[in-house]
């Protein structure tokens, strides 16, 4: 796949970029009607509570929108652009890799890259000079714990850009937000142990324009590392700005839950509550136990006589029955 390379007219690009850009810059022509339907489309993704609405923006409106991949200038695209998130910088062209911090294609020179922080080695200088580090090395939980490999393509595109001096677009992550800080040119690379002990690409990215963005990359990255050094120019400016975890109440421990099952009995599984249990008796054997049931016969033969205060009474038929049964030896 091959593309397009348009060289910008370096001084007319030089007097359009101010030392720091106090207003915020607007897209024109067809990238302003890019970006316009794909931020409405957004806002009706998040309307319906959809999950990811700018990664569904993009694949929605990519085929009509997107330009084709070109390194170099995007029309309409100023220097400064403010973006709302990665999504905006896709469907501009600007960065079209959402989930990668390099755009690129396998076996042709770097795009774009993405300063965000992720690595502890990425380094700015005053004059504008990025150390950007390469690809790759880190776990699922953003640890670095391995060297980054050769093999790697977004690495490969990095050095392709250095062999043939294809301008890189840069987006920098600041305050939440993506800022489009122009065009660079990757002039070394060196692979060496990085801060973490594991081997590293780093990539020296220099300005096409002096004062290029200068405003912008005033900014801190956002990032936890830049963040946490005291000592690292980026960060400092804006640390009082960060928000603070609020630390909860500590509760008595006899209260807790830990400490009422520590004082709780403990519960029995189903087999021992069987082998405490007492065994069920059969029906025979219930039979056997208990007392056999006596005939009518010998209930009347046991029963009592009613006696009364009063004077004698003419018995009935169910007295003089007993009395004769008493008599044969019935008890």
């Amino acid at each position: 796949m091959s593309a397009t390379v348009e060289k910008p007219d370096s001084s007319a690009a030089a007097a359009a970029l101010p030392a720091v850009q106090h207003k915020p810059v607007e897209c024109s022509g067809d990238a302003a009607e890019a970006l316009s339907v794909y931020r409405e489309r957004v806002r009706e993704l998040k309307t319906e509570q959809k999950c990811k609405p700018d990664m569904i923006a993009y694949k929605e409106l990519r085929g009509k929108f997107v330009p084709t991949r070109r390194h170099g200038e995007i029309p309409g695209v100023p220097v400064g652009l403010c973006l709302e998130g990665k999504g905006e910088a896709a469907i501009l062209g600007i960065h079209q890799s959402i989930l990668s911090g390099i755009d690129s294609i396998k076996g042709e020179p770097c795009y774009a890259i993405s300063v965000q922080g992720r690595y502890t080695d990425n380094e700015e200088a005053d004059d504008g000079t990025i150390y950007y580090t390469g690809e790759g090395g880190q776990d699922k939980s953003k640890k670095h714990v391995k060297d980054q490999d050769w093999q790697n393509a977004a690495n490969a595109s990095l050095i392709a850009s250095k062999e043939s001096g294809t301008p890189i677009r840069v987006i920098r992550r600041a305050n939440k937000r993506y800022y489009y800080l122009g065009l660079y040119k990757c002039h070394d690379f060196s692979y060496d142990k990085g801060k973490d002990g594991f081997k590293v690409f780093r990539f020296e990215l220099k300005p096409l324009f002096p004062n290029q963005a200068a405003g912008l990359r005033s900014f801190p990255v956002d990032s936890k590392h830049t963040r946490r050094s005291s000592s690292s120019s980026l960060g400092t400016k804006h640390a009082d700005k960060i928000p603070r975890k609020k630390q909860q109440p500590t509760k008595h421990p006899s209260s807790s839950s830990f400490a009422q099952q520590a004082t709780a009995q403990p519960r029995r599984s189903s087999y021992e509550q069987q082998a405490t249990a007492q065994p069920r008796r059969s029906s025979y054997e219930q039979q056997a136990t208990t007392q056999p049931r006596r005939s009518f016969y010998e209930q009347l033969a046991t029963a009592q006589p009613r006696r009364s205060s009063g004077p004698p009474q003419q018995t009935n038929s169910r007295q003089r029955l007993a009395q004769r049964m008493r008599s044969k030896g019935f008890k």
